[in-house]
């Protein structure tokens, strides 16, 4: 009785077992699918908006915040070593655009100058010279091939004469061969000069090329060289009052150093802040526009500020209209600044949250269309509705750009 007891206990707890083994499992494989649903999350296709990155070589517009600024003052640096030559006003006076404030003076740079202007005119007079002798040759040879051509029209005559009379039989036929031997040194004459002619043309158009080349570089260094000494008179960069000159005449400076306090004397200028990458595609003179609240200000970029902060450059931008009575100095504004690109660029739709010169993590879609993945990409600037693409997404690639949330770099979505 006990043995049977005994054995009928042992077989409920083999079910038990049996049955705890069974739930367990089921518990592991739900656990696995809840995993493999979390790990590929799906979107829909009808409540995402998609956009294609293209190749563009529209005009960019630069968006940057700044302040109005009265009486703009701005540190004039000297650009290079040197001594104070002379100083051509008075600080407090009034001056117009352009006129001269400072002179100063750089022995070195005014030799390199010099010397860079000889060097040119030397390399000139080389190439003329080389210039005219390949001319020279050239129509010598043109002459020599005119002349061997002459030679084989008159051989080409006496010959058919000759054949004329030997077949009348009035002259032999060795004297036929003789005029024969004739006529065909006659024409490869003529193929010698020919091929004569055709090198000094390819040496000559070798020489217009190189001489072209030689002339740009050193044009391109005389002219750097005097640009240098150029930039050592210091003039006004707009009308405005000369404030302060820190150095008098006969002082020697540093390069850096501060010649003239300058400020303008009416009118006011929004001086914006431009990431420092952004500011290399702003040039002096492009068009802009000054925005506050709904009001919008034409403007032009009148100048950067050759100092970066931060990574960040100041961008003035003077206003081309009046401005409203209600705009004062020191107010808040916005500002777009149109630029262009170095040529081709790579743009797309902005995606929700991107803003200029940023990087994020974006949806891209796969070849088949059957999920998208989390990629970096970097984003330079553009307007409210495209923005440029720097790196991490290529002309043809197609991205979400609404909102689905927080995104993973290498996440994978299923699209259905």
């Amino acid at each position: 009785m006990d043995v049977a007891t005994d054995l009928k206990w042992h077989a409920r707890r083999r079910v038990r077992i049996l049955l705890a083994g069974i739930f367990a499992a089921m518990i592991c494989v739900g656990a696995a699918m809840l995993i493999l649903r979390t790990g590929e999350p799906t979107l829909s296709l009808d409540q995402i908006v998609l956009a294609t990155v293209r190749e563009d070589t529209g005009v960019r517009e630069l968006r940057a915040a700044g302040e109005l600024g009265r009486q703009r003052r701005i540190a004039i640096q000297a650009s290079a070593d040197g001594v104070v030559q002379s100083v051509n006003v008075e600080p407090g006076t009034a001056v117009r655009e352009g006129a001269s404030l400072v002179v100063l003076s750089n022995v070195d740079l005014e030799l390199a100058a010099r010397t860079a202007m000889a060097e040119l005119e030397v390399t000139r007079a080389e190439l003329s010279s080389t210039e005219a002798r390949l001319v020279g040759q050239v129509e010598a040879q043109r002459m020599e091939l005119a002349r061997a051509r002459s030679e084989l029209e008159i051989s080409t005559i006496r010959e058919k004469g000759h054949r004329r009379l030997f077949d009348a039989g009035m002259i032999s036929e060795m004297a036929l061969s003789e005029h024969r031997s004739a006529y065909e040194l006659a024409k490869l004459k003529v193929d010698i000069e020919s091929r004569k002619l055709a090198a000094v043309e390819v040496e000559y158009a070798v020489h217009a090329r190189s001489a072209a080349t030689r002339v740009a570089i050193t044009q391109d260094s005389s002219d750097r060289a005097r640009d240098r000494v150029t930039e050592m008179t210091i003039a006004a960069p707009f009308e405005g009052i000369a404030e302060r000159f820190p150095f008098a005449a006969g002082e020697s400076v540093k390069r850096g150093d501060e010649v003239v306090s300058f400020a303008s004397n009416s009118g006011m200028d929004a001086v914006v802040r431009v990431l420092e990458r952004s500011a290399q595609r702003v040039r002096s003179g492009s068009q802009a526009m000054i925005v506050v609240g709904q009001h919008k200000l034409p403007a032009s970029v009148q100048r950067m500020d050759p100092q970066v902060e931060n990574g960040v450059v100041k961008v003035t931008l003077r206003p081309t209209s009046v401005l409203p009575a209600s705009w004062l100095p020191g107010q808040r504004v916005d500002s777009l600044i149109k630029v262009g690109g170095p040529g081709r660029s790579t743009v797309v739709r902005r995606p929700v949250g991107v803003v200029d010169d940023s990087s994020a993590v974006v949806l891209r879609r796969s070849p088949d269309g059957k999920t998208a993945v989390g990629v970096s990409a970097v984003f330079g600037i553009g307007t409210e509705g495209e923005v440029e693409v720097v790196g991490g997404l290529s002309a043809g690639d197609q991205i979400i750009v609404s909102d689905v949330g927080r995104i993973r770099a290498g996440q994978i979505y299923k699209l259905r």
